[in-house]
């Protein structure tokens, strides 16, 4: 009997799921980057959004994200369920999806309104607290 390799080719991702091999992704190295390069990657950056439309850019990116819900809903009603019925539940996770984002949202913003209130107060009480000390000398 030999030995099957454990590493799969694109071709047996189609068949397996019918779903595309991982993406490999790149390295991306962290530390100091020297200013010349930094200001080199900016100007490239700069110079790409000018002369390409961000939604042409970003097509590939937003349409992996979408079917991200389509592949979650057929993972949940199985393979063999129709075209509609995993419509229907995409639809319904991606809007599980942004009302639990939007929840975080409104939740941070709580906290970041509570945290400048504690300063503000805080600020407060140390300017009072100064502004006594020279109403008692004067």
């Amino acid at each position: 009997m030999a030995v099957q390799n454990a590493v799969k080719t694109d071709a047996d991702h189609d068949l397996d799921s019918g779903s595309s091999p991982p993406r490999r992704r790149r390295r991306v190295r962290t530390g100091p980057v020297a200013p010349e390069l930094s200001a080199a990657r900016r100007r490239a950056a700069l110079k790409m959004h000018r002369m390409h439309d961000g939604r042409q850019t970003t097509r590939a990116a937003r349409a992996s994200f979408q079917q991200s819900f389509v592949d979650e809903a057929i993972k949940m009603l199985g393979p063999d369920a129709d075209g509609r019925a995993i419509a229907r539940q995409a639809a319904i996770n991606r809007k599980a999806y942004y009302a639990e984002f939007s929840a975080e949202g409104v939740a941070a913003n709580k906290r970041a309104a509570a945290e400048r209130r504690a300063q503000g107060s805080a600020r407060r009480t140390r300017r009072a607290a100064f502004a006594h000390q020279y109403k008692s000398v004067a």
